[in-house]
């Protein structure tokens, strides 16, 4: 309403596909959480995890000053923008090749965006069974992708010495239910229709330490416990966990140590019908970066331990 108040007129400065309804069959929704922002030659992207909102959440944002990147990023906006305008939907935008970024010193960065055709994930899975894994780090909102867990379970039971860390999101790690997060310390998934989801091998889930993060929101004008009334709709009574970030350090075929990080707006799930971003972060192993992302999952964890609970004790 400030914008429009401003000034700016809805279907041409402020645009939207057809409207979410959770009444309603759900339809693709634009779910991608970036901020281009140009002054004069300075060019600036944020992107990642958190939406434009005050609701207390678990999130990252990462701010990147690369011409190349804030470029390819506005080349899609702008075809968003045109689909938008023109009343189509997200499945409607043309297929966007996957863009690659290489920096001197070793770093790439992978931008992949997604129109129903494509799911940026596979490129997680794919990396688990094409390499050795010696360490992984899981930090989600939701975890649904199927052919990530298998990857997971198999990659982790071929080598001993290989471990993992994760937390996921309580509102998503039921039993009964979409989320697969039980299934890290091997207990079978029943999803809303009943298909079952096998939990990860003893073998497998013994060298995952996985926590499940159960935390009220508090309301700060009233600064009492928020209750949830209903089930849809955003979770305003949680304070969520709404990271979307897998850290992976392994051993490729030539024997060299890589570390690749995977985030952005997108959750680890099989749902690509959705406007969603995701960049791949080829990161050398002793980066800054590497360090900071695993001290900001650990660590949180860490110092709250009556959020933080234990998988098997939470699921």
């Amino acid at each position: 309403q400030e914008l429009l108040d401003a000034g700016f007129e809805y279907k041409k400065d402020i645009l939207s596909q057809p409207l979410y309804s959770p009444e309603l069959e759900r339809s693709p929704i634009m779910h991608e959480k970036s901020l281009l922002i140009k002054n004069g030659k300075h060019k600036t992207t944020f992107f990642g995890t958190a939406n434009l909102a005050p609701n207390p959440r678990y999130n990252r944002t990462f701010e990147i000053e690369d011409d190349t990147f804030y470029d390819r990023y506005q080349s899609h906006i702008e075809s968003l923008k045109d689909i938008y305008r023109k009343g189509k939907e997200t499945k409607e935008i043309a297929d966007e090749p996957r863009t690659l970024i290489q920096y001197p010193d070793g770093t790439e960065v992978e931008l992949a965006f997604t129109n129903g055709n494509y799911n940026p994930n596979d490129r997680l899975a794919d990396l688990l069974k094409n390499n050795k894994l010696e360490h992984i780090d899981l930090s989600h909102f939701v975890i649904t992708h199927r052919e990530f867990l298998k990857a997971l379970g198999v990659a982790i039971s071929k080598n001993p010495e290989a471990t993992g860390f994760a937390v996921a999101d309580d509102r998503f790690s039921a039993i009964k239910g979409w989320g697969l997060a039980p299934a890290l310390v091997g207990i079978d998934v029943f999803d809303p229709y009943n298909r079952k989801v096998t939990g990860l091998s003893p073998k497998a889930f013994q060298q995952i330490e996985s926590y499940v993060y159960q935390r009220p929101a508090i309301d700060p004008k009233t600064g009492k416990i928020r209750i949830e009334r209903s089930e849809n709709g955003p979770p305003v009574a949680r304070h969520v966990w709404h990271d979307k970030t897998t850290v992976v350090d392994y051993v490729d075929d030539s024997g060299k140590p890589k570390t690749s990080v995977f985030t952005g707006s997108f959750n680890l799930s099989n749902n690509i019908a959705n406007s969603e971003f995701q960049a791949q972060m080829n990161i050398p192993r002793d980066s800054w970066i590497n360090k900071a992302l695993k001290h900001s999952i650990r660590n949180v964890v860490k110092t709250e331990p009556n959020y933080a609970i234990p998988n098997l004790e939470a699921s």
